[in-house]
């Protein structure tokens, strides 16, 4: 995917139509994600038996029974950090909150071979049990004790970045055809020769001017020339 996004942007580069596209997208795609500011707040999950999936790339995930939404816990992210120790040591899950916000897709790779298209959501606390000690651990990371009540995801400053870079682009290319235009004629002129030029069809060299000397008289016979 990111080889063809390249490809594809080489291509619009090459043409004046697609470097102004190039632009105008920047643009638009700032406003957008400007305006996709929202304000996250955070949401228990649904009631029912959970059980925790160790993931590949070292998070866990809480996952109901019976469906395919796992609520994703990244362990660096988390004051205590959760470990395998942690999990194993509990009996119990208890209160989760994660972000409100649009789950993301991924492949989920089952023990048996089998994959499965599922959607994650991010954890921001949790807490488990563990009825042999009657203790409860509770583990939050610092985003949700900073803003226990939520808070705004403002996007502006991204978005307006890269609108002025797109409007940048849009100007420069806009002015292209006429730079380089300028740039022709200044190449054209510091060619061009100086003084008058040669009329086309007439020699490069005329020849020089010879006087004409009439040839000397000579006396016919008989007669005699006098001073």
């Amino acid at each position: 995917m990111p080889y063809l996004l390249a490809r594809m942007s080489i291509l619009l580069l090459r043409s004046h139509v697609g470097r102004l596209a190039v632009g105008g997208l920047l643009i638009l795609g700032g406003i957008i994600y400007g305006l996709s500011s929202h304000h996250v707040n955070y949401v228990s999950v649904p009631q029912g038996k959970y059980h925790v999936t160790a993931m590949t790339d070292g998070t866990y995930g809480f996952v109901l029974d019976g469906t395919d939404t796992y609520y994703i816990i990244h362990p660096s992210d988390f004051n205590p950090v959760p470990d395998d120790n942690a999990f194993k040591s509990t009996d119990g899950i208890g209160e989760v909150l994660y972000k409100d916000e649009d789950p993301q897709s991924f492949v989920m790779h089952n023990d048996d071979g089998t994959q499965v298209n599922s959607q994650g959501l991010t954890v921001v606390s949790f807490t488990l049990t563990s009825s042999k000690e009657q203790k409860e651990y509770r583990f939050t990371t610092s985003d949700y004790l900073i803003h226990p009540d939520g808070f705004d995801d403002n996007r502006w400053p991204i978005g307006a970045l890269v609108a002025i870079l797109g409007l940048g682009l849009l100007s420069f290319f806009l002015m292209w055809p006429a730079m380089q235009a300028r740039r022709q004629q200044k190449h054209n002129r510091a060619f061009m020769p100086v003084g008058p030029q040669p009329v086309t069809g007439a020699p490069l060299f005329a020849p020089s001017a010879v006087p004409y000397a009439p040839p000397p008289a000579v006396p016919e016979p008989g007669q005699e020339w006098r001073n």
